[in-house]
């Protein structure tokens, strides 16, 4: 039985050591990852300052595989996906910063550019309603909302003038016209009846 106590301890130990090694590798792996990840950010936001926008888009992807939970990654890809006109992408990425953050101001104002940008006023205005809750005094927020508030005023559809029926009545002669210019320059759509 002590034997068999010896051998189950030892096999208790092996296990804490090598869970403690496995843990320790994990820790130094995410900490290299997070700092590869902090690089390429860095870089990113270098290209994004100097206008390469694509550039930074490719860095900010990069740095996106070494951290793929960071949201601020997302929005900052998103703004250089706005810069290239990629209205699309740049949503799906404050969608995917959003989901991990539902408090980023930046993806929501980024989200409402977008959806902006693709006459989806609506959901631009839901995105700046939610993101002037959390900054009541963001200007460029309501700039952007005044702008969608007036975009989507001009594409409602005006309704149709309401059509009055009215009747023509025919007549032989009326003398009261014979002097108007306008009268005299139409050219008489029946012959006038013999006298």
């Amino acid at each position: 039985e002590e034997r068999e106590a010896d051998a189950e301890r030892l096999r208790k130990e092996v296990v804490r050591l090598e869970n403690a090694r496995a843990q320790a590798k994990a820790r130094k792996e995410a900490a290299m990852a997070a700092a590869a990840s902090d690089a390429l950010k860095l870089q990113g936001n270098d290209a994004f300052g100097a206008a390469r926008y694509e550039e930074a888009v490719g860095l900010y992807t990069d740095a996106l595989g070494h951290a793929p939970r960071n949201g601020v990654l997302y929005a900052n890809r998103a703004l250089a996906l706005l810069k290239l006109h990629a209205h699309a992408e740049a949503e799906e990425d404050c969608d995917a910063a959003l989901l991990l953050d539902p408090s980023n101001v930046k993806a929501m104002l980024r989200r409402a550019q977008a959806r902006h940008a693709t006459e989806q006023y609506d959901l631009a205005l839901e995105d700046l309603e939610a993101a002037l809750e959390r900054e009541p005094k963001n200007a460029g927020a309501r700039s952007l909302m005044a702008e969608c508030r007036r975009l989507k005023a001009a594409a409602t559809p005006k309704p149709k003038p309401k059509l009055v029926p009215i009747t023509i009545e025919a007549c032989k002669h009326d003398p009261d016209n014979d002097d108007d210019p306008f009268v005299n320059t139409l050219a008489p759509l029946t012959p006038p009846p013999p006298p």
